[in-house]
């Protein structure tokens, strides 16, 4: 489930205040009458690296229904997503916590 706050021009993630991507421009509607219609707003995800980190922190990976760009509901892929960018997450976490042992 997507955490976003979207009030006139602003476009925000709540629970950390990440950088968001895919919100409308200024001025664009960010939802349109027909329930079932493509929803401008259904894009916006948290803003991430090539390694899936929140962009502007370290410690933050993003996965699932939280990246942007995809309409997981329409498209029928949204345990794909979820399975791959989780996967995806876990082997950055893992290769991170043994370069921090080596390091040590």
């Amino acid at each position: 489930m997507r955490h976003f706050l979207s009030a006139a021009d602003l476009t925000r993630e709540v629970a950390l205040g990440l950088p968001v991507r895919g919100a409308p421009a200024p001025g664009e509607p960010r939802f349109v009458g027909e329930y079932l219609a493509e929803q401008p707003m259904a894009r916006v995800g948290v803003a991430v690296d090539a390694s899936l980190r929140a962009e502007g922190v370290e410690n933050v990976l993003v996965a699932g229904a939280a990246l942007p760009g995809a309409v997981p509901w329409r498209e029928g892929s949204g345990e794909g997503i979820a399975l791959a960018s989780g996967h995806r997450a876990a082997e950055v976490a893992l290769a991170e916590g043994a370069t921090m042992k080596a390091a040590v």
